[in-house]
């Protein structure tokens, strides 16, 4: 009887390990498939756009998609990445950026924004210092002693679950210069965000 039910008990430990497995490799199938596709959708729909330099609005492009969303709904993280490259006179390529994400960086398949580990991941490939902090109480130091510092936040309101990446520059003392939302604001005006459950601070150098 013992010998039964320890069989049992490892054909249905082998049943759980094939479905996981099962889940795992067809998740990674459908996210290549869905890069290959938003990539070559992309390249054709920015040349459409013919946009060069910073992006100060992600609403503005809707056409572009970020894993089974839009840049203009979920694409902050990646946004900001390309705003910093072109800061930084990088020339970017927003398609290739894009991929980059699209490529297992996306949270929900992109339809929950950006996982900012992979935002680190790109601007470190890129050449640039990176740092970063879940401590609040560091954040504002970040922020200010940084070429550049993006913030990010979750949240959940009454429609449901909210998020941005803000990117932000040029401390003068006073207020910072912001990108997508953009505008001049305070440090406090940026990180002022209610009911927000995760908040980061990414700094670029």
């Amino acid at each position: 009887m013992a010998k039964k039910k320890e069989n049992l008990f490892f054909r249905i430990l082998l049943v759980i390990f094939v479905i996981i497995f099962g889940l795992i490799v067809a998740s990674n199938t459908a996210i290549s498939i869905k890069t290959i596709i938003n990539y070559n959708h992309n390249v054709l729909a920015w040349k459409e756009y013919s946009h060069y330099g910073i992006i100060n609005d992600q609403e503005d492009f809707e056409n572009l998609y970020y894993g089974f969303g839009t840049v203009a709904k979920n694409g902050c993280g990646a946004v900001s990445v390309y705003n910093i490259l072109c800061m930084e006179n990088k020339n970017p390529d927003f398609p290739k950026i894009i991929r980059e994400f699209d490529f297992g960086g996306e949270n929900l398949f992109g339809l929950g924004g950006t996982n900012p580990f992979r935002i680190i991941t790109v601007l470190s490939k890129n050449g640039f210092k990176v740092q970063f902090s879940i401590n609040k109480n560091k954040f504002e130091s970040i922020a200010k002693n940084c070429k550049y510092a993006i913030y990010l936040y979750f949240g959940t309101d009454n429609s449901g679950i909210f998020g941005h990446y803000q990117l932000m520059h040029n401390f003068d003392g006073e207020k910072f210069d912001t990108i997508n939302i953009t505008g001049k604001y305070t440090y406090q005006e940026i990180t002022n965000i209610q009911n927000t459950f995760f908040t980061m601070m990414i700094g670029v150098n």
